[in-house]
């Protein structure tokens, strides 16, 4: 059955997210430095260009920096299994001990394996595979996050 050709201006695509403006400040928490490397890269490339990024390489790590001086995080992005830099703490784990020391920010759980419903019952706002989706899918769901955290 022969296919009519369409032309380019009939074509309808998903309308192109601006990056977030506003500064925000990111915790990425990942044992992998290439890991946090890249998404770092990302991050900074099409999410937020203004954004202030601190890293951690395991659980414990990710404690300390919430509790330090810098309190208020906007987004946590949390890997689930970060044995190669000697953690004790998973992931969810280190959500949960986060959500009982009354951190509030946007969590992202962050895993090669499927881990969406412990990622969600630990805490988690969000959760994303690796690979990593892709720049647009998530802008669009750290901006639908922001906003309602701010209402």
């Amino acid at each position: 059955m022969p296919l009519v050709k369409c032309g380019a201006k009939n074509a309808v695509g998903p309308a192109k997210l601006t990056a977030i403006e506003d500064s925000l400040k990111i915790l990425i928490v990942d044992d992998v430095k290439m890991n946090r490397n890249m998404l770092r890269k990302r991050l900074t490339r099409f999410v937020n260009p203004s954004a202030v990024i601190t890293e951690a390489f395991t659980g414990e790590e990710a404690i300390k920096v919430v509790t330090g001086k810098e309190t208020h995080w906007d987004i946590i992005i949390m890997d689930q299994y970060m044995e190669e830099a000697g953690g004790v703490l998973i992931g969810t784990e280190t959500v949960n001990i986060m959500r009982e020391m009354g951190v509030t920010s946007i969590i992202v759980g962050c895993s090669g394996n499927d881990m969406k419903d412990e990622f969600l019952a630990a805490g988690c706002q969000l959760c994303w595979g690796k690979p990593m989706p892709a720049n647009q899918f998530i802008l669009a769901q750290l901006k639908d996050e922001l906003l309602k955290a701010s209402l």
